[in-house]
């Protein structure tokens, strides 16, 4: 069985704390229409297959959004989150662009519903809050 290089997130939410995979892959993949390349490892946003809170995270060490815990593991199984939409900060000259990736509830066929996300805490490094757009 061949395996693939994933990130190892630890949700952030203290009540939840579980596991979740995203390749790396997949996170980059966002950025290969950008004009401006990314870090080898930018900072994303998932919502946490377990508790459904979005949160920043990144394998970065020098990112404000990295945990000890987050890190590169060769994974087996399937880490299946897509790209979903691009979330924006502009703040006087704070301009922060963040991609967001969900794992699909292709089991359930639950659509994905922004708007039962707990996405409050998101903030850009400067403090500055984040919104999730009106529609995708």
């Amino acid at each position: 069985m061949s395996t693939k290089p994933c990130c190892l997130f630890l949700c952030k939410n203290k009540c939840c704390g579980l596991p979740n995979l995203l390749l790396l892959d997949t996170l980059r993949q966002p950025f290969l229409d950008r004009a401006v390349p990314p870090k080898d490892y930018p900072d994303v946003a998932f919502e946490c297959q377990h508790c459904r809170r979005v949160r920043i995270y990144s394998l970065d060490l020098d990112s404000p959004y990295h945990q000890k815990s987050d890190t590169l593991v060769a994974c087996t199984q399937s880490a299946d989150a897509v790209f979903f939409v691009w979330l924006e900060s502009c703040e006087g000259n704070c301009r922060f662009l963040l991609p967001v990736f969900v794992t699909p509830r292709t089991a359930t066929r639950e659509p994905i519903n922004m708007e039962q996300w707990d996405w409050k805490e998101l903030r850009c490094p400067n403090g500055h809050p984040i919104s999730f757009p009106q529609t995708r």
